[in-house]
């Protein structure tokens, strides 16, 4: 059986900008507080979300949605393992560590005795919000050196409902309470795990100054993931094989990852698979060929976090050894997991 996909996933996920007045969450407005005082030069670490705080960042289904996030004095955040503490900033996005990147300023920044960093959940109505702040920091290059205060706003992701924002992203507002000038290069902007795409700039640092005052919004501009044609082929013309597709509603598909499952027993009558009905048995996927990065089968196991990336236009074309049931006869479930909105 060849299964043919082309389709639009995580790489066609884009963020938008926008600048505003300063939007800021006050210190006194935060619960579940740290606070890092004088903890030096170069210093980073994993800091957890509250309880049942998730943030959605450059991911679709179960993917990319984090508990925990990197915290380095120098200015930015990361959800890269790479632990980067660099005091070197780079062209956002770049293919180079650390990924996964949101950067207010990053520079060579010192936490001393003066400053701190300050994490804590801000909740206003139903919304909640995990706030990092880099509180009077020392950008030790500037002649004289100069103290700096800002922050960024991690949203959290958003919930199964309304139906037209499930899978969507997690919003970030960088804010600039108190910024000026610096004798340095800076980073701002965001970046996705691979320093495929984002938003961002290196920059000189005089235009800091310019962002002193003012709140960047990065927000998730369209939530329409298509899935634009599925294409299914049994090799094998003598199997009288049944096919389903199971969507969450006779009107979407949501999908990421492609299982295959075999059912021993099927209901004539069923449109859609029901939880519970049957006892399905896993296919043997026997290879998965990319258009463009060919051998790709590792990237379908269940037990790591990986998964084939498909771009407008590409295709991957899957091939399953399904066992034969006795009475010599093969049904089929296609289960797609994910954001994707119909199929064509």
């Amino acid at each position: 059986m060849n299964v043919s996909s082309t389709a639009n996933s995580r790489k066609g996920i884009i963020y938008g900008q926008t600048a505003m007045p300063i939007d800021w969450r006050n210190e006194n407005e935060l619960s579940l507080k740290n606070q890092f005082i004088g903890v030096g030069d170069d210093w980073g670490a994993w800091i957890d979300f509250p309880p049942g705080f998730r943030f959605r960042y450059f991911g679709g289904f179960l993917s990319a949605e984090y508990n925990r996030v990197w915290i380095c004095a120098n200015g930015f955040v990361s959800f890269d393992p790479s632990n980067s503490t660099s005091p070197i900033p780079t062209n956002i996005p770049t293919a180079a560590a650390p990924n996964a990147i949101i950067s207010v300023v990053w520079t060579d920044l010192v936490i001393d005795g003066s400053a701190s960093i300050v994490t804590g959940l801000f909740e206003f109505v139903s919304k909640r919000e995990f706030v990092i702040i880099w509180k009077n920091a020392l950008h030790k290059a500037s002649v004289p050196q100069k103290r700096l205060t800002f922050q960024v706003a991690l949203k959290e992701m958003p919930g199964d409902n309304p139906a037209n924002l499930r899978f969507s992203q997690s919003e970030i507002l960088m804010s600039y309470q108190s910024v000026s000038s610096i004798d340095s290069k800076f980073a701002h902007g965001i970046a996705d795990q691979e320093g495929y795409k984002g938003n961002g700039d290196l920059s000189d640092g005089d235009f800091l100054g310019n962002l002193n005052g003012r709140t960047l919004r990065f927000y998730q501009p369209s939530n329409d993931f298509i899935l634009k044609s599925l294409t299914i082929e049994f090799y094998d013309s003598n199997v009288d094989s049944n096919i389903d597709i199971f969507p969450n509603d006779v009107s979407k598909v949501e999908g990421y990852h492609l299982k295959y499952q075999q059912t021993p027993t099927r209901d004539p009558d069923l449109r859609f698979f029901k939880a519970g009905k049957y006892e399905p048995q896993d296919a043997n996927l026997a290879s998965a060929n990319h258009l463009r990065l060919g051998d790709v089968k590792m990237l379908f196991k269940n037990s790591d976090n990986q998964y084939v990336e498909l771009t407008p236009g590409e295709q991957v074309t899957l091939q399953f050894t399904a066992p034969r049931l006795q009475e010599d006869k093969r049904d089929f479930i296609i289960i797609l997991e994910g954001h994707y909105f119909r199929i064509n």
